[in-house]
């Protein structure tokens, strides 16, 4: 199962990168990061981390090369003068915005694979897999 999942995974990735790259010149980090933003607003790294579970050092260097690029701003946390609060730039939510409807469009052709009592019964499952990891299972 766990083989299953990891190269189902692998090509979904890839599907979603080729779609990025031809609609937004983005990275599926940088995709992912820009998500997290439009979905919680205004985010520190470490939440962006805790948010996405992709490894701290890829996040840390997909946002350095994002507020190099001018894709997002960031200013002092309120709360932890450590931590950046990162947000959209002006050129950042336009290539978001660019690329998004084709994103979705992907979102629905995948959907579309499944009936609606499939894609419950799948949902389902990665809900069950995901608290038995938490379980420690």
């Amino acid at each position: 199962m766990s083989f299953r999942v990891s190269r189902l995974q692998a090509r979904l990735n890839a599907d979603a990168a080729q779609v990025l790259r031809a609609h937004g010149g983005l990275s599926l980090t940088q995709w992912r990061i820009f998500d997290l933003l439009d979905t919680h607003g205004e985010q520190t790294a470490a939440c962006l981390v805790r948010h996405s579970h992709i490894d701290k050092a890829q996040i840390s260097r997909a946002v350095r090369d994002m507020i190099a690029g001018g894709l997002l701003n960031q200013r002092p946390s309120p709360s932890d003068q450590r931590a950046a609060l990162l947000s959209f730039s002006e050129a950042g939510w336009q290539c978001y915005t660019r690329a998004r409807p084709h994103m979705q469009a992907r979102q629905a052709r995948l959907r579309g694979a499944l009936s609606a009592e499939e894609l419950r019964v799948f949902q389902q499952a990665l809900a069950k897999l995901d608290a038995a990891l938490d379980r420690g299972a």
